[in-house]
């Protein structure tokens, strides 16, 4: 099972589509960050540690690389949430992390080689956009094989 987070920062207020995104344990999501042409900045997703359920609610990145397609702007990234069933109440059957989209000057150096040079932006200071990822499945779910 699949699920897609869509920003595009050619809006004047980027927000998520979904801003929250409903999945169960072990669902892949994909994210699709739309650039305005011509922008070179990078994304950035930063999954906010202090989360309550940041112990138990891990995010598994299969790749740390953002995917950039050139012809349309965009980077795509996919990450599974994963609940950590040794960490997670009996209790609690929905889990939530909050995320952080960032628009960076300089490409990670694990990013593909498109731009090593610094880059400025004109439009000010870069964009950022924020959303969270509500997972179920329960604490009995086992974690999924990544092979």
């Amino acid at each position: 099972m699949k699920s897609q987070v869509i920003i595009n920062f050619n809006e004047e207020n980027p927000t998520p589509v979904p801003e929250t995104i409903p999945v169960l344990n072990g669902t892949w999501i994909t994210f699709r960050i739309i650039l305005p042409l011509g922008l070179k900045l990078t994304p950035t997703i930063h999954f906010l540690d202090t989360d309550p359920d940041a112990g138990a609610l891990p995010i598994n990145h299969p790749t740390h690389v953002l995917v950039f397609t050139e012809e349309t702007n965009t980077y795509e990234h996919i990450i599974a949430p994963q609940l950590d069933k040794s960490k997670a109440p009996i209790s609690q059957k929905t889990f939530i992390r909050s995320y952080l989209v960032k628009l960076i000057e300089t490409v990670p150096s694990e990013s593909p080689p498109r731009d090593k040079e610094k880059n400025s932006s004109s439009i000010g200071e870069p964009p950022t956009s924020s959303g969270k990822i509500e997972v179920s499945g329960g604490p009995g779910t086992e974690l999924p094989s990544l092979v």
